[in-house]
């Protein structure tokens, strides 16, 4: 990064907003765009500013001043760290882990519970849905027509 982005992003953390407007030179302008494409910025309410999103990204950017080596260490990270504890143990032999853990790295699987909400129904809809009410109300309609709707349905079959 030139001096000028670095500038620019020493500012921007102070005031925790990055303004994105033509008077930027085309290097913030490259390093605005940078950064939302990392989602370390993301745009407020109004339309040409941005704010921290991601504080440790943004961090680790500003710790390396470099995009390119920054873009190499974002790959890196999501790699599985495996740890190997050979030859570990107290000194009189105590307590001791000959072990090679390099085999069978140590991942965390996190399950994220399902996002389920029941629906929401008027009390008319519960009403309607309900068996009951509407086998009373067809016995109503069928009393109301004095067994009409009974013969007509006897003369068709």
């Amino acid at each position: 990064m030139t001096e000028s982005q670095i500038k620019y992003l020493k500012e921007a953390e102070k005031r925790n907003i990055f303004v994105d407007c033509k008077q930027n030179d085309s290097e913030t302008d490259d390093l605005i765009v940078f950064l939302k494409q990392y989602r370390i910025i993301s745009k407020k309410l109004n339309n040409n500013s941005f704010e921290i999103t991601d504080g440790l990204l943004f961090a680790k950017l500003m710790e390396l001043k470099s995009i390119p080596d920054f873009k190499k260490w974002y790959l890196d990270k999501d790699k599985s760290i495996t740890n190997n504890f050979n030859n570990y143990g107290v000194n009189n032999g105590v307590q001791s882990l000959d072990s090679n853990f390099s085999n069978s790295p140590i991942k965390n699987k996190v399950i994220t519970e399902p996002n389920i909400k029941p629906d929401k129904k008027s009390s008319v809809q519960k009403l309607l849905s309900n068996p009951w009410v509407l086998l009373i109300s067809g016995i109503a309609i069928e009393e109301i027509t004095l067994g009409k709707i009974y013969k007509l349905i006897c003369e068709l079959f």
